[in-house]
C-alpha cells in the first residue's frame, strides 16, 4: 500500500509544478506502473534500500539456482563486489584501473582527486541508493524515499542556445556559400541572378531552421526527475541491480567543484540503448549536472524522441552528405556550431567515442568527429578547458538483446514506435542481472594536451624499421564530421587513449567469464566441477590486476551466469554419476551470440594471445623449436598489425616492444612460456591452447576474406555488400562441412575490418560511386600470385586444433 500511496503522493506534487493542464497527462503515464510498484513492493528485494554509500550489495537471483547444494546464504551466492582497498594512512592517488594514465600526467603537478577513505568504500547498488533521504526533520522520506529523492535532486539551469547557433558566423558563412554555389551551377540569366540568390539564401535560411529544430535538445528538469522516479520503480523488474562505485562518483563531484564552470565531456563506450539513460540516471542522483547526449536520428521516432530529446539528447543524422558524395555544408556547419555553443554556454556533453553500440561485444575502434570539435573548441578559446570523463559499462545479459542477425549479413532494421514498444515489453517480462557503471577518473584536456606536446617534443626512443607499430594515423570521423589533419595525430592519440582506459577499468561480468571458457577451454563441455577449477584459476591469474563484477563460490557464478545466458546458448544435462555437465550450444547462430559476451573478455588478454599466436606462426613457418626474445616481439608486432583494426594493443603513450616484453615475462611465471637459456624461449603449444583459440575465429574470418580476393581477381571489381555475402557464405559453407570448427567466424564487422586492413596495405581499392562501395584491386596485386601471397600471409597466422 505504500508503493501506492508513494506514488500518488508524487502525482499531486509533479502535477502541481507543471499545471493543471499536464495532470490527466501526468496520470496516464503513472498510473500503468501501480500494479507493477505495488508488486515489486511485496517482494523483499522490492524493499527500498536506505542506507549510506558504506553498505555492500547482496544480489538476490533466483534461490532455485543451485538446489542440489542446499539454500543459498545471504551474501554468499557470489555477489557482493569486492571493496576497493587502499591504505588509509595514505592519501595518494591509488593506482588501479579506471585512474588517469600515470605516463600522461607524469609531468604535471597533480593533487589527489578522491581521498583513501572514501576509495576505500565498497560499490554500491544505485538502484537501492537514496542520498537525500536521511536529512534531519524530513522523517517522512524514510516511508517515500524515491519521492524524496526526486524532490531534492539539485536543480541546474539549462541554457538554450537556439538563437546563438542560428546568428553565428560560421552558420551564416555556409548559407552564403551555398546559396553561392546555387546560382553558379544554375542557368538563370546575368539579369535575375541576384533575385535567384536572394531567393536561395532565404531557402537556405528556412531548411538551417528546420534542421536545428530536428537536431536541438529540449533538457527538461522535469521530465529528468519524472523519468528517474519512473526508473526506480521499473528497473529492478529486469535488472538485479546497477552497480557503481562511490568513489568514482565522489571524482565527478570534486572536479565539478575545483573547476564549477568547466564543461564535463562523459566519453562511454557504447553497448545498450540504456547507456546513456543510467549515465544521466546516475548523475541526476548524485547531484551533477545531466549532460547532452549525442544520439544518432535513428532514435527520433514518436514519442521516445520527444522523451529522450527532453532527457538531453540532440540528434545528429548518421548520413550528412547526398549519396553522391556531394557535402551537406549547412548541416555540417549547423552540427559544429551547435555543439561548440552548448559547450561554450556550460553544458556537459556525452557522446560514444566507438560510434554506435558494439556488435561483437569488444570495443570498437574509435570515431574522432565529436572529440575533435571540443578540441577545436578549446585550440580556438571558446573555452577555457574541459573535463574528460571515459565511462567503462557492462551489462550481464545484453539489454538489447543481440546483434546476430546483423553479424550474419541480415541489415539493420530501422527503429519504429512499434519496435520500440515491442521492445519495452520484452525486457519487463525478463531478466537481465546486473549492469555495472564504472567513471573513470576525469582528467583536463588542457592537461592532457600540454602532456603530448612535451612528449611529442621529447627525444623518441630509437626502433628498428621492422618495430615502428602500428598507430593508425588516419581516425574515422562520427556522423560526417570531418577532423582537422592539424588535430589529427592528436584526436587519434587521445581517442584511442580512451577506448583503452575504457576497455582495462570494465568490470568482467560473470557471463563473460563463464562465455570465454566454454568457448575457448571447454569448448565440448565440462562438468560443473571441472568449470568452477577453470574459473577459480581464472580468477587467481587476473586477481588484483581486472575487476570482477561477482565474488563468491565459482560454482553458484557459473549457475547464475547459466540461467542468464539462457537454453539458446548454454545446454546442461546430469551424467549418469549425478554431476552436471555444461556445453556451449556450438551451432550457428547460437555460437555467435555467445561469442559476443565472450568478446568482452578478450581484450584482457589479447596482447598475450598475440604473442603466442604470432610466436607459433614463426615456429612453423621457420620450422623452428625455439625463438629469441627479439623473434617473438617482431612476430607479434607483424600480428598485432593484421589485429590493427580488431584491438588497441597498447596506449599511444606506451611503446609495444616493452609491452611485449612484460607480457612474455608474465607468461613465463603462467608457464605458457618456458625460457630454457638466456636467449631461447620455448612455446608450450598444449599450456596455450587457451589463447590460441582466443583469436582463432577472427584468424578464420581474415583467412577466408583473403581467399574471397580470388573472386575480385576473376571479375575485376565488386560490390562491397556482394563480397560481405560472399564471405559470409563460404564461412558458413565450410563450417557446415566442418572445414572449420568456429561457427563464430561468421561476422560482418570482421570481415569490414580485413578489408579495411587489406586497403591499408593497398591491396585493394574502394571507388565510392553515388553512394555505392565497390572494390578493386590494386594494381600492384592485380595478378594470380600477388593475391597468393596476401592470402598466405593471413593463413600462417590460423592455427586450428
Amino acid at each position: 500500500m505504500v508503493g501506492i500511496l508513494e506514488v500518488f503522493i508524487f502525482m499531486c506534487i509533479f502535477a502541481y509544478f507543471i499545471g493543471k493542464n499536464r495532470t490527466g497527462t501526468m496520470i496516464d503515464i503513472l498510473t500503468t506502473r501501480f500494479h507493477d510498484a505495488y508488486t515489486y513492493w511485496k517482494s523483499e528485494s522490492g524493499v527500498a534500500h536506505v542506507g549510506n554509500n558504506n553498505d555492500l550489495i547482496n544480489y538476490r537471483h533466483n534461490n532455485n539456482i543451485n538446489k542440489s547444494n542446499g539454500d543459498i546464504k545471504k551474501g554468499s551466492n557470489g555477489w557482493i563486489d569486492k571493496n576497493i582497498q587502499s591504505n588509509n594512512d595514505d592519501d595518494s592517488m591509488l593506482q588501479i584501473d579506471g585512474l588517469i594514465c600515470a605516463d600522461c600526467s607524469k609531468n604535471l603537478n597533480r593533487e589527489p582527486q578522491i581521498s583513501a577513505h572514501d576509495r576505500a568504500k565498497a560499490a554500491v547498488d544505485i538502484l537501492k541508493e537514496t542520498t537525500h533521504v536521511n536529512r534531519k526533520g524530513y522523517d517522512w522520506a524514510s516511508f517515500f524515499p524515491h519521492l524524496a529523492q526526486n524532490i531534492r535532486v539539485k536543480k541546474y539551469e539549462y541554457k538554450p542556445v537556439f538563437e546563438k547557433v542560428l546568428k553565428h558566423k560560421r552558420l551564416q558563412r555556409e548559407i552564403e556559400r551555398v546559396a553561392k554555389d546555387a546560382v553558379r551551377e544554375s542557368d538563370v540569366s546575368f539579369e535575375m541572378e541576384d533575385i535567384y540568390y536572394e531567393q536561395m539564401l532565404e531557402k537556405c535560411k528556412k531548411k538551417a531552421y528546420k534542421m536545428l529544430v530536428t537536431m536541438r535538445c529540449t533538457l527538461s528538469d522535469k521530465l529528468l526527475r519524472l523519468t528517474s522516479y519512473v526508473l526506480y520503480k521499473l528497473l529492478p523488474i529486469f535488472l538485479s541491480g546497477v552497480v557503481a562505485h562511490p568513489a568514482h562518483i565522489e571524482m565527478l563531484k570534486v572536479a565539478q567543484k575545483k573547476m564549477p564552470n568547466t564543461p564535463l565531456i562523459f566519453m562511454p563506450v557504447h553497448r545498450s540503448h540504456l547507456d546513456y539513460i543510467m549515465v544521466t540516471f546516475i548523475l541526476l542522483n548524485h547531484d551533477i549536472k545531466c549532460p547532452q547526449v549525442c544520439s544518432g536520428d535513428n532514435l527520433n521516432i514518436p514519442v521516445f524522441g520527444f522523451l529522450l530529446r527532453g532527457l538531453g539528447a540532440f540528434y545528429i543524422k548518421r548520413k550528412i552528405d547526398a549519396a553522391d558524395g556531394k557535402k551537406d555544408y549547412i548541416y555540417r556547419g549547423l552540427l559544429q556550431t551547435y555543439m561548440e555553443e552548448s559547450i561554450a554556454a556550460g553544458h556537459n556533453l556525452e557522446f560514444f567515442i566507438e560510434g554506435g553500440r558494439t556488435r561483437t561485444g569488444k570495443p570498437a575502434m574509435p570515431k574522432g568527429g565529436i572529440l575533435s570539435v571540443i578540441i577545436d573548441a578549446f585550440v580556438n578559446n571558446l573555452i577555457d578547458d574541459a573535463i574528460l570523463v571515459p565511462v567503462s559499462i557492462n551489462y550481464e545479459k545484453l539489454v538489447d538483446g543481440s546483434f546476430v542477425r546483423e553479424q550474419m549479413g541480415t541489415p539493420k532494421k530501422k527503429e519504429s514506435f512499434r519496435k520500440a514498444i515491442a521492445s519495452i515489453w520484452k525486457v519487463l517480462n525478463a531478466k537481465y542481472g546486473q549492469m555495472r557503471i564504472d567513471f573513470n577518473e576525469p582528467f583536463s584536456l588542457k592537461e592532457l594536451v600540454h602532456s603530448f606536446k612535451e612528449r611529442r617534443t621529447s627525444v623518441p626512443r630509437p626502433l628498428t624499421s621492422s618495430r615502428k607499430l602500428m598507430s593508425r594515423q588516419s581516425i574515422n570521423s562520427a556522423y560526417g564530421i570531418e577532423v582537422d589533419d592539424k588535430h589529427r595525430v592528436l584526436v587519434d592519440n587521445i581517442a584511442r587513449h580512451v577506448i583503452y582506459d575504457c576497455c582495462a577499468a570494465m568490470s568482467i561480468m560473470s557471463t563473460n567469464a563463464v562465455s570465454f571458457l566454454l568457448l575457448n577451454k571447454h569448448r565440448h563441455g565440462a562438468t560443473i566441477k571441472e568449470l568452477s577449477k577453470s574459473l577459480d584459476e581464472l580468477r587467481d591469474k587476473f586477481e588484483g590486476k581486472r575487476d570482477f563484477g561477482f565474488d563468491g563460490p565459482s560454482e553458484n557464478v557459473i549457475m547464475t551466469a547459466i540461467e542468464l545466458l539462457g537454453e539458446d546458448m548454454i545446454k546442461t544435462k546430469v551424467t549418469e554419476n549425478g554431476e552436471k555437465f555444461i556445453a556451449p550450444i556450438l551451432s550457428v547462430p547460437n555460437v555467435i551470440e555467445t561469442f559476443y559476451y565472450s568478446n568482452t573478455f578478450v581484450p584482457h588478454i589479447a596482447l598475450e594471445a598475440a604473442i603466442i599466436v604470432g610466436s607459433v606462426a614463426a615456429l612453423k613457418e621457420n620450422n623452428l623449436t625455439s625463438l629469441t626474445l627479439n623473434d617473438i616481439i617482431d612476430s607479434t608486432l607483424l600480428y598485432c598489425d593484421v589485429l590493427r583494426n580488431e584491438f588497441i594493443f597498447s596506449k599511444p603513450c606506451q611503446e609495444m616492444s616493452d609491452l611485449i616484453e612484460n607480457a612474455v615475462t608474465q607468461l613465463c611465471q603462467w608457464g605458457r612460456i618456458k625460457k630454457i637459456d638466456n636467449e631461447e624461449f620455448e612455446i608450450d603449444e598444449e599450456k596455450t591452447k587457451i589463447l590460441l583459440s582466443t583469436l582463432a575465429p577472427l584468424n578464420v574470418t581474415y583467412w577466408q576474406t583473403t581467399e574471397c580476393l580470388r573472386e575480385i581477381f576473376e571479375k575485376q571489381h565488386m560490390l562491397e555488400s556482394e563480397f560481405i555475402k560472399l564471405c559470409i557464405k563460404q564461412i558458413t559453407k565450410k563450417f557446415n562441412k566442418g572445414e572449420i570448427t568456429y561457427g563464430e567466424a561468421i561476422s560482418t564487422d570482421s570481415i569490414r575490418n580485413c578489408l579495411k586492413l587489406l586497403e591499408k596495405w593497398s591491396v585493394i581499392e574502394i571507388d565510392n560511386q553515388s553512394g555505392v562501395r565497390i572494390i578493386l584491386l590494386n594494381s600492384l596485386y592485380n595478378s594470380k600470385t600477388a593475391v597468393e601471397s596476401v592470402i598466405e600471409k593471413i593463413h600462417k597466422f590460423v592455427i586450428l586444433k
